[in-house]
């Protein structure tokens, strides 16, 4: 039986979006667009799904070059259960064949290197927590579906963060990506390494889920509520509540409304048990109500055909915020790049405008600046 995907409970539930949700729904990718086909619960037999694949006219496979990587197994995996893959167009069925092929090539080297990394974080006695890909990988997407991300992202504590270079130094090389740059090095939440594997793996571990000065997180809150993975046992997963919210402010700090972390939320509120209250109270606490308002606006507009989302004070944005969204944070808006002027225009407008968290943002963007000035005058 095809999976349901109950991504909003049927009780408690609010009014749809309204007009301005079928506005931006046209902003969203190819790849969403297939992922709602094929978890659309209203669905009452094969037909319908080969007749909705072939309106969606997929042969165009340029317009799906994020599944090649980060969703083709999965998609393959689906298709195959309903034994409708050989009705899709001939182009995504090889598309999909060559991109699983190479997920699965990569998946096994990158489970390597996490078994490796867990042994030796566990033998230091550090707790690591998986975020994004790495964490739903085996938990919300099945064994038969790897869920690749661009590297492995890991979170510590802030004390086992200043110390982690010389534990992974057997297995894995730093890249300093601000050599001589202190300022710059500061700002910095991560730590990027490559990890020595027969396939290059390259690994980020984080001491928090946003960059400094923004939102008011709690880190130590973030450990208490996470559990060990279900089939990664020397690391943590955060809770469900925790990685929505880490899913909505990536997605807002990567100025991109739709994304990867789009279908990995719907799949988290397939497979877990979201405590709605929980997850307001922390996005409260932490003052990222601006980002999660956004992000599951965005979510709901990507699956069309899901319930609406609990009333529970997640409101509609206003009007003006949903145009600003859809000027700032989709697709559409990556004809100039992410890089330069006009990117950096966006980027500011949308932190002082959607974030909810002006001040936070000020204090980044001044140190930003004057990191960004002292590496001049050091020219």
């Amino acid at each position: 039986m095809f999976p349901r995907c109950s991504i909003f409970p049927a009780s408690r539930l609010s009014t749809l979006v309204g007009s301005g949700n079928n506005k931006l729904h046209k902003h969203t990718p190819a790849t969403l667009k297939l992922a709602e086909v094929l978890l659309d619960p209203t669905k009452s037999n094969i037909n319908t799904l080969r007749s909705r694949l072939i309106d969606y006219e997929l042969e165009c496979s340029s317009t799906l070059a994020p599944l090649a990587y980060e969703f083709a197994p999965y998609f393959y995996y689906l298709l195959n259960q309903l034994d409708c893959f050989e009705n899709i167009p001939e182009s995504l069925q090889q598309l999909m064949r060559d991109s699983s092929l190479h997920a699965a090539s990569v998946a096994i080297a990158r489970r390597h290197v996490i078994e490796k990394l867990g042994r030796s974080l566990k033998d230091a006695g550090i707790e690591a927590i998986l975020l994004k890909g790495a964490a739903m990988d085996r938990w919300t997407y099945p064994e038969q579906a790897f869920r690749l991300g661009g590297d492995v992202d890991l979170l510590v504590r802030e004390s086992d963060y200043h110390t982690i270079d010389k534990i992974l130094a057997p297995i894995a090389k730093r890249h300093d990506k601000f050599p001589g740059q202190p300022a710059f090095s500061a700002l910095a939440v991560e730590k990027p390494f490559v990890v020595s594997s027969p396939t290059k793996v390259c690994l980020d571990v984080h001491r928090n889920l946003t960059i400094p000065h923004v939102y008011n997180i709690d880190l130590e809150g973030f450990f208490d509520r996470a559990t060990p993975h279900p089939a990664k046992s020397n690391f943590l997963v955060m809770s469900p509540e925790d990685n929505l919210l880490h899913f909505a402010v990536h997605s807002f700090y990567d100025m991109r409304l739709f994304n990867k972390q789009t279908m990995d939320a719907a799949q988290l509120m397939e497979k877990t048990q979201i405590n709605w209250d929980a997850l307001l109270d922390s996005a409260n606490r932490y003052k990222m109500q601006g980002p999660l308002k956004l992000f599951l606006w965005g979510l709901r507009s990507a699956f069309t055909q899901q319930q609406a989302m609990p009333q529970q004070d997640i409101d509609t944005p206003s009007l003006w915020k949903q145009y600003l969204t859809r000027m700032l944070l989709t697709a559409s808006n990556e004809t100039h790049g992410r890089k330069g002027k006009v990117f950096r225009f966006r980027q500011v407008t949308s932190q002082i405008f959607l974030s909810g968290d002006i001040a936070g943002y000020t204090r980044y963007n001044i140190a930003y600046a004057a990191a960004k000035m002292g590496r001049i005058t050091a020219k």
